[in-house]
C-alpha cells in the first residue's frame, strides 16, 4: 500500500508568514496530499510562549479546516538538529515550503550562513518559498 505523501511547513521564530500557510494548503490540496507543520525555536528566543503555541494551534486549525489533514509539533533547541530529528523520526516530506522569512531563500539563491540553508543540503526533495505576486490595479 503506497503512503500518502506529506508536505513540510516550515517555520522558525514564531514568524508564520501567511502566504506559505495559504501556498501549503492548496498545494496539499492538488497533490491529495497531508501537512506537516514543524515550528523550530531556540530556547532563548521565546518570550511568550502561551501566545506562539496559539498562533501555531491557529494555523493547524486553518488546515484542518480547509480539510488537509494535518500534524504539527513545536521543537524547541537548535534548530539544525531540531530540523533533522523530527526528519529522522520518519517525517519524509516530499516537498518543504519555508514559512518564515522570505529572504532566506530567493530567487537568486540561498541566504548564507542561515541554519536552513546548511540543513536544505541534507534532505532529498524539493524547498520551496513562497512569496506574494504582484497585482496590477
Amino acid at each position: 500500500m503506497a503512503r500518502q505523501k506529506t508536505i513540510m511547513l516550515l517555520f522558525e521564530d514564531g514568524k508564520i508568514r501567511q502566504e506559505s500557510l495559504l501556498y501549503a494548503v492548496e498545494l496539499a490540496k492538488r497533490m491529495k496530499s497531508s501537512l506537516s507543520l514543524l515550528l523550530v525555536m531556540t530556547d532563548d528566543e521565546l518570550f511568550d510562549k502561551t501566545a506562539l503555541e496559539e498562533q501555531f494551534r491557529a494555523s493547524m486549525n486553518f488546515v484542518s479546516r480547509e480539510g488537509v489533514g494535518a500534524s504539527g509539533e513545536i521543537r524547541y533547541g537548535d534548530k539544525t538538529s531540531e530540523f533533522l530529528k523530527f526528519l529522522a523520526a520518519g517525517n519524509d516530506p516530499s516537498t518543504i515550503i519555508w514559512g518564515s522569512n522570505a529572504k532566506v531563500i530567493t530567487d537568486r539563491g540561498k541566504k548564507p550562513g542561515h541554519w536552513f540553508t546548511r540543513a536544505a543540503e541534507q534532505v532529498r526533495c524539493s524547498i520551496v518559498s513562497p512569496t506574494m505576486r504582484n497585482t496590477l490595479p
